[in-house]
C-alpha cells in the first residue's frame, strides 16, 4: 500500500493537484513514523507528564504526554490563544492553567526548558498535589525521550495546524 500511495502522489503532482498530493505525502509521512515509533516506557515507575511545545508565527501548540505506571497511557493536544515569545513564557502561563483544574498532578513534569519562575510553580503544584513535584528539563535519559516525543508532536501538529489555515486562506480568496 505504502508503494501504490507513492504512485498516487506522483500521479497527483504531475496532474498539478497538490493538495492530494500533499494529503498523500503526510499520509505517508505518517506510516513512516509508525514504523519508526517505539513504544515509550519507563521502568522508573514514575508518573510524568511531557510537556512538548511548538511555536511558529506567534501561535503555541502544546502536547502533553501522561506517563503512567511506566507506560504513555494518554496524549492531550491544544492550541492556546495568543502569542509568546518564549518557551520559558509559554510554560509559565501554561502550567496554573493545565494543572489548576487537573485530577491528578503526577512525581514530575518534563519540560522544553526551565521557566524563570521554576521554583513559584514547583510549589505551587506541590501545594497542589499534597505530595512533593518536580519540573524537570530532562536533556537526557528515558525521560528526555519522552519529551523528545512530545516535541516532535507538538511540531507536527502546529505544521498541519498552519497548512490548513493556509489552505482555508487559499479557499476564501479564491
Amino acid at each position: 500500500t505504502v508503494l501504490s500511495l507513492k504512485d498516487m502522489m506522483e500521479v497527483a503532482a504531475t496532474e498539478k493537484k497538490f493538495e492530494k498530493a500533499g494529503k498523500l505525502r503526510d499520509t505517508l509521512k505518517y506510516i513512516s513514523s509508525l514504523n519508526d515509533q517505539q513504544v515509550v516506557s519507563d521502568t522508573s515507575r514514575e508518573d510524568t507528564d511531557a510537556i512538548g511545545i511548538a511555536l511558529q508565527n506567534g501561535k503555541v501548540q502544546v502536547v502533553v504526554l501522561h506517563e503512567r505506571n511506566g507506560r504513555v497511557i494518554d496524549e492531550r493536544s491544544f492550541s492556546v490563544a495568543g502569542a509568546s515569545d518564549s518557551m520559558g513564557d509559554a510554560l509559565s502561563q501554561l502550567i496554573p492553567q493545565l494543572y489548576s483544574s487537573a485530577p491528578e498532578i503526577p512525581d514530575l513534569v518534563v519540560i522544553p526548558e526551565e521557566p524563570e519562575d521554576i521554583t513559584i510553580l514547583e510549589e505551587w503544584l506541590t501545594q497542589m498535589r499534597g505530595k512533593n513535584v518536580e519540573l524537570r528539563a530532562a536533556q537526557r535519559g528515558k525521560k528526555s525521550k519522552l519529551l523528545a516525543l512530545a516535541q516532535s508532536n507538538a511540531t507536527q501538529k502546529i505544521s498541519q495546524q498552519f497548512a490548513k489555515w493556509e489552505a482555508a486562506s487559499k479557499n476564501i480568496e479564491e
